[in-house]
């Protein structure tokens, strides 16, 4: 194997290790030597190709950026160009199934949770694709009008963090659930209420301006 295409394959296995390193124990509570071991390579060839965490931790998110892109790309371009609403949620459900099955994501997903610093950096990949489906859908009827694109991106957002929040800190018999089965039963509530035609006034909101209270008020039982 010429120089070259070793370096690549020991670049690809570090991150493939950092990233299992990553999604199962943290930014703060990853460690470099364990990564080393996990790639079958020194220390001393993490640090050749990544000299600080920091740098590998970034490394992980780029290639999880890489990863989820080409997905969602594949499955707009699979899913039924009829249904703008069905695009959007063959979308959401891909980012899910990434979450499951590519170690990549999930390690992205974490180290977005617990870095302040880089968060957003992984959801800027992807948030802007679902922006756009959810405009289609929204022009083609699918979803209500106070339904905003930028909050159907933020919502798929709070979805990947919560299941996978879900997925490590449940009990033995809860984790067990696939968090595809578990966002199956999930996202047809959400399609609904994101279709749901817009409230009157005076449902939406009491005079108080507190949800779900009528405008009217009613006397006291017994009162003048």
């Amino acid at each position: 194997m010429a120089k070259q295409d070793r370096a690549r394959a020991s670049r690809a296995a570090l991150l493939h290790a950092a990233a299992k390193e990553f999604a199962h124990n943290g930014y703060a509570g990853a460690s470099m030597a364990r990564v080393a071991d996990g790639a079958g390579l020194s220390t001393g060839a993490v640090t050749f190709h990544f000299e600080t965490k920091d740098g590998l931790a970034k490394a992980v998110v780029d290639d999880a950026r890489t990863v989820i892109v080409a997905v969602l790309k594949g499955v707009v371009q699979q899913a039924p160009s009829d249904s703008a609403t069905d695009q959007l949620g063959a979308a959401v459900l891909a980012l899910v199934g990434a979450l499951q099955h590519r170690v990549e994501i999930r390690a992205a997903v974490r180290l977005e949770q617990e870095r302040n610093a880089d968060a957003g950096a992984w959801s800027a990949a992807w948030q802007p694709l679902i922006q756009e489906l959810a405009k289609d859908a929204s022009r083609s009827g699918g979803l209500s009008s106070t339904t905003s694109a930028e909050d159907v991106a933020a919502l798929a957002a709070v979805f990947l963090h919560g299941l996978d929040m879900h997925h490590r800190i449940s009990t033995p018999e809860a984790a067990a659930v696939p968090v595809v089965e578990l966002f199956g039963r999930l996202w047809p509530l959400v399609r609904r209420g994101m279709a749901c035609s817009d409230l009157p006034a005076n449902q939406a909101a009491g005079s108080d301006g507190a949800p779900g209270r009528s405008a009217e008020t009613h006397s006291a039982p017994g009162g003048s």
